[in-house]
């Protein structure tokens, strides 16, 4: 007998005839058998949508396919700031903590369907369009970004929120960068050749002498005690010999 894989056709909808028979409740809840494996009617349904959208998509001309992707643009932004301002409200209500995971990123993770980094993005933006709602106009005519967001939202305030958001219209991740670091200067960190700079050169062969030149008088005879004079420091203590 061939396996369901021979005997299905290389396109499953292609290949599926409506039975001749009427179908009963029962057929309608399991659904057809293609490729082996029983599919829901609306499954289906969905599939042959999802091939029609490439169809239309090819024959649309090149003017036609920017327009088009443009205005698919707009209402995808329009789309994610409604998300935002339910889930937003949803966080407010804690009512992810009766959905199963219990923790507001897992369920955009593991309910929703979110990437980590895009449910990350989306926590951090509906929390600070809750505080400023002028997130929600910036983020809907595509003058920030999400990231641009989740990157400024620890540094917005009541005062500044409004000016930061307007230098930050249009700017690139690495210009946010630029923003956020001066927003939250981090002290420099003093490299190896700064700390052999504020020590001082050491001559070769000095032993002791020459480490503890620049070390303060009361500390010298601790250091001396550890540091070898000979050079080579295990011949002098004969170890090796």
């Amino acid at each position: 007998m061939p396996s369901a894989r021979a005997r299905c056709p290389s396109s499953c909808l292609a290949g599926f005839t409506p039975p001749k028979f009427a179908l009963t409740p029962a057929h309608v809840r399991r659904g057809p058998i293609l490729c082996g494996r029983k599919v829901a009617p609306s499954a289906m349904l969905e599939t042959a949508m999802n091939e029609n959208m490439l169809v239309v998509a090819s024959r649309l001309s090149d003017d036609a396919l920017v327009s088009k992707l443009r205005s698919l643009a707009q209402g995808s932004r329009q789309t994610t700031v409604e998300l935002l301002a339910h889930l937003g409200e949803l966080a407010a209500r804690k009512l992810y903590r009766r959905e199963g995971p219990g923790r507001l990123f897992s369920y955009c993770t593991q309910v929703l369907r979110f990437s980590e980094a895009a449910a990350w993005n989306r926590i951090k933006a509906a929390k600070a369009a809750r505080n400023f709602p002028l997130v929600l106009d910036l983020l809907a005519d595509g003058s920030v970004n999400l990231t641009t967001i989740r990157l400024l939202s620890p540094h917005l305030t009541p005062q500044n929120h409004r000016a930061l958001l307007a230098e930050a219209t249009g700017m690139t991740r690495r210009e946010v960068d630029k923003v956020v670091a001066r927003l939250n200067p981090k002290p420099r960190r003093r490299c190896g050749r700064d700390r052999r700079a504020s020590v001082g050169p050491v001559a070769q062969g000095d032993g002791a002498q020459g480490i503890c030149r620049n070390v303060p008088p009361a500390r010298r005879p601790t250091l001396e005690a550890g540091i070898p004079s000979h050079p080579r420091g295990r011949r002098a203590r004969g170890v090796g010999t």
